[in-house]
């Protein structure tokens, strides 16, 4: 890998690793950033359904569902801050690994 590669690689990490504990400490935050992508995605989704169709030759249909599969990844990840703040369903645990509630 060229060094140029590694300074931009290495840049961006230790970019992370700084951000981390304040982004980690404020779920509520992070969750209204994954809500407005979320909004960017459905605001767009024909728009990146026609690249996803022109840059990796996919069917129509194809990139459709690939676009509405990356919005429902999304929309899971907005609610895992209330996860995290034990505020689903009245249950203060963690969801079991299949994802129910373990309450």
């Amino acid at each position: 890998m060229c060094s140029v590669h590694h300074f931009i690689l290495r840049k961006a990490v230790g970019g992370a690793k700084a951000a981390l504990p304040e982004w980690a400490s404020n779920p509520q935050r992070w969750a209204r950033i994954l809500f407005r992508f979320k909004d960017l995605l459905e605001q767009n989704s024909g728009e990146l359904a026609e690249l996803l169709n022109s840059e990796h030759d996919k069917v129509v249909w194809d990139s459709i569902g690939d676009v509405q599969q990356s919005i429902d990844v999304v929309e899971f990840a907005c609610g895992i801050s209330r996860v995290l703040k034990g505020s689903r369903a009245g249950c203060s645990r963690m969801p079991s690994p299949a994802g129910t509630p373990s309450c």
